[in-house]
């Protein structure tokens, strides 16, 4: 019983660990490009890029109806705008029934501009052409048809003729801020303390203070990170690595997809050590030990000719 119980033992085992690393295989195949929060772009124009659905989730809880249901995994790409008519295609590139829909606006509450299920002279793939807003950013959604997948190669292309009766499509645009005054200024800490006028467009995903010695700091000097900001208002952000009694330039900043905005500049000087006083007694004390000192190196000087 025991040499039957082992052989069937190790199948069970082998299935097992098959079961598990196709497990973590698939896993490890889902598209960087997956949700639409991770759109791969923005694509250039024109452009050609390769693509796959296979391993991608289905879309239908983020991107709403758009000229075709979303029904299949999908993977999501960004371009810009340009004014004209722009096409977006995986016409006969496609390995799979595929469709695309087009959207713009945050990812959260996307607008539909247009989308299409089998273009003509395409057979089961898409092509859309679409009026673009110059500085709008598109989302571009490549599924597929009844839980097809497949790869791709997704071309852009834009005719080079402005266009008239695009959809309402939000431009990209940088934060405004402003930079107050430093706050718990120490010898090596500082707050740092900024202001969001306004979140921009699309939503900032960074954002924190600048500072350095010289005047108008940048990225490229000292900062902090305090993440993605959804909301407008003040924030706070912690200065350290300071040099006591140093004068430093501050400003706030905020980045999002369009580029990194600058509040104001403001300037403080770090604390210098403060050194403890001593007290009467303490004054006496190091005078006596001083005086003891010297005493006994002119003994031990003495004693030393002495012996010479």
């Amino acid at each position: 019983m025991k040499k039957n119980f082992k052989l069937l033992l190790i199948p069970a085992l082998v299935f097992s660990c098959v079961l598990c690393i196709t497990a973590e295989t698939a896993k490890a195949q889902v598209p960087a490009n997956d949700l639409c929060a991770d759109a791969i772009g923005p694509l250039a124009v024109p452009s050609t890029t390769a693509g796959t659905t296979v391993g991608a989730t289905i879309d239908n809880l983020v991107a709403p109806f758009c000229g075709t249901g979303v029904t299949s995994p999908g993977v999501w790409y960004t371009v810009m705008g340009t004014g004209n008519t722009m096409t977006v295609s995986t016409c006969n590139l496609a390995s799979y029934d595929n469709k695309i829909s087009v959207y713009c606006a945050d990812c959260a509450l996307l607008i539909c501009v247009g989308g299409i299920d089998d273009a003509l002279g395409c057979g089961l793939t898409s092509e859309i052409s679409f009026c673009s807003v110059a500085g709008a950013e598109y989302k571009v959604l490549v599924h597929g048809f009844g839980g097809a997948s497949g790869t791709f190669n997704l071309t852009i292309t834009d005719d080079g003729i402005p266009c008239a009766g695009a959809v309402g499509c939000p431009v990209a645009v940088v934060p405004t801020m402003t930079t107050q005054a430093v706050t718990n200024i120490g010898t090596t800490t500082a707050t740092g303390n900024g202001n969001i006028a306004d979140l921009g467009f699309p939503n900032p995903t960074a954002h924190g203070v600048v500072w350095n010695t010289t005047g108008t700091p940048t990225l490229a000097d000292d900062n902090t990170d305090e993440g993605s900001a959804g909301v407008t208002g003040a924030f706070t952000s912690n200065m350290t690595g300071l040099s006591p009694n140093t004068t430093y330039y501050v400003r706030a900043y905020a980045t999002n997809t369009e580029g990194t905005a600058y509040g104001n500049e403001v300037s403080f000087i770090t604390t210098t050590p403060v050194i403890p006083a001593l007290s009467k007694k303490g004054i006496i004390l190091f005078m006596v030990l001083i005086s003891a000192l010297a005493c006994w190196m002119i003994r031990r000087r003495k004693l030393f000719n002495e012996k010479m």
